[in-house]
């Protein structure tokens, strides 16, 4: 038989058998169960304010570049967020807020100055990358995975057959880019960028919220 301690309560006579908490140690239970309980919360909210997320086509073409002609790899980025993502009606998704570049093997990189996006119809299951100013595509790649695809997650890569706007000229800060040929059809794809500053800094902050918490209730 176990002997009572000296309070004259016994683990096998309370609840059950399990020893009531102390206060110390329903303090860090409810601590630690706040903390669990906001990360549902942080995730969330990334989910509302969105990613930021690059959509890259990249072919093997012939062109020129600032009047230079090149045959070589060519690879075409837009950087935008996943929360500025629209639709056309019945047919479309868009993404116009962000910044687009050329990286042209060979001569370097130059960054359009029209109002550039990326873009998919999954009706046609087409997804690439457009001059809205001039309300023209630049150059997508055909390819069924793109009729489910809405622009606001990863996907690919995903390669088919290239449609792009033969010998129109589309304005860059290093002069005209120009596509002459694609022979070899084209490669779409989209990756979400991790923004580690904001999730890292509230995980150290709640991590040291918790041990601060252990030290107060250790100390009690």
């Amino acid at each position: 038989m176990r002997n009572s301690n000296r309070n004259g309560s016994d683990a096998s006579l309370n609840s059950g058998g399990i020893r009531p908490a102390s206060p110390e140690g329903m303090r860090m239970r409810i601590s630690v169960t706040v903390i669990l309980g906001l990360l549902p919360v942080l995730f969330a909210s990334q989910q509302v304010f969105g990613a930021n997320i690059s959509y890259t086509e990249t072919v093997t073409a012939t062109g020129s570049l600032g009047g230079t002609f090149f045959d070589g790899l060519v690879t075409l980025s837009f950087m935008g967020n996943t929360s500025n993502v629209t639709t056309f009606p019945d047919c479309c998704y868009k993404n116009t807020v962000g910044t687009m570049t050329v990286f042209v093997q060979g001569l370097g990189s130059a960054t359009f100055t029209d109002l550039m996006g990326a873009v998919v119809n999954n009706k046609l299951g087409a997804a690439g990358l457009s001059d809205f100013t001039e309300e023209l595509a630049v150059l997508f790649t055909n390819n069924s995975q793109f009729k489910s695809y809405n622009l606001r997650s990863a996907i690919g890569p995903v390669s088919g057959t290239a449609t792009f706007n033969s010998n129109f000229t589309f304005p860059t800060t290093r002069g005209a880019f120009v596509l002459i040929s694609v022979p070899q059809g084209a490669t779409y794809t989209a990756r979400t960028v991790p923004e580690p500053s904001s999730m890292i800094l509230l995980g150290i902050g709640l991590a040291g919220l918790a041990g601060t918490i252990h030290r107060r209730t250790a100390k009690v």
